[in-house]
């Protein structure tokens, strides 16, 4: 895929520990992760589904590439839809997380800081290989023509959730 990378691993989740949290979110959300990216998901082919037109485009592009990120087409409404749906999912989906990817409680009052889209991007890097780290970078490369707004928004729920600092 044509996401950037960055960042280091910093968590101490063991790769199995990962895998079944990841497993258990795909196993509760894939009529949405289809919706939104096509059947062959899992495998990294992201050419069906509501973003399928999108992300062809935008995965095609070179980490930084603004240029050729502009010739993407928008994301449609329904794949704007379609990716609402999958972050409701993830974040409903009561699947049992692993310890190591708890939240770090923030202070009464704030809310997660964004760090746009480099700030995603090395969110999803410091995931270990797997389900979840294809899935955050799906939803990287589906948001990234957004810019660092929509990038924060998706970031944001990650944060939340304790799978990124």
């Amino acid at each position: 895929m044509g996401t950037c990378s960055g960042g280091s691993t910093t968590n101490t989740c063991k790769q199995s520990e990962v895998d079944a949290y990841g497993n258990c979110i795909i196993g509760k959300c894939d009529s949405q992760y289809t919706a939104a990216f096509g059947a062959g998901y899992k495998t990294g082919k992201l050419d069906g589904g509501s973003c399928g037109s999108y992300l062809g485009c935008a995965t095609a592009c070179k980490c930084g590439d603004n240029a050729c990120l502009v010739k993407c087409p928008m994301p449609s409404s329904e794949c704007q839809s379609a990716l609402g749906a999958v972050t409701n999912c993830v974040t409903s989906a009561a699947c049992a997380k692993p310890a190591c990817l708890s939240p770090v409680t923030p202070d009464a009052g704030t809310t997660p800081t964004g760090g746009g889209c480099a700030g995603l991007n090395s969110c999803c890097a410091s995931m270990p290989a797997g389900a979840m780290r294809m899935g955050c970078e799906m939803q990287a490369a589906a948001v990234k023509a957004g810019g660092d707004t929509a990038c924060n928004s998706v970031l944001m729920i990650y944060k939340a959730s304790g799978i990124c600092r």
